[in-house]
C-alpha cells in the first residue's frame, strides 16, 4: 500500500512537472526579451537608468522598515502565544 501511494505521488509530481516545463519556457522567452529591451533603453538613455536605480532605492527603504516591523510583531505574537501555551500546559507553575 505504501509503495502504491508513493508511486501515485511521484506520478502526480511528474504530471505537474511535465505541464509546468512549457509554461516556464514560455515565460522565460518573454522575460529575456523584456530584459533585453529594458537593457537597450537603459544603455541608450543613462538618465533612465539613474531614474530606475533611484526608484528602486527609494522603494527599498519602506520595504525594509515594513519587513523589520513585521518580523518584530511576529516574534512578539509568537512569544505571547508560547507563554500562553506553556501556562495552559502548566509550564510556569
Amino acid at each position: 500500500m505504501a509503495i502504491s501511494k508513493k508511486s501515485t505521488i511521484s506520478s502526480s509530481v511528474q504530471i505537474v512537472h511535465d505541464n509546468l516545463i512549457p509554461v516556464m519556457s514560455f515565460f522565460k522567452i518573454y522575460a529575456v526579451s523584456i530584459v533585453s529591451v529594458f537593457d537597450h533603453f537603459t544603455r541608450k538613455y543613462p538618465p533612465l537608468k539613474a531614474f530606475f536605480l533611484s526608484l528602486g532605492g527609494a522603494a527599498a527603504i519602506p520595504i525594509a522598515v515594513f519587513s523589520i516591523f513585521t518580523a518584530f510583531t511576529l516574534g512578539f505574537c509568537l512569544a505571547i502565544a508560547g507563554m500562553v501555551i506553556a501556562l495552559v500546559q502548566g509550564g510556569f507553575v
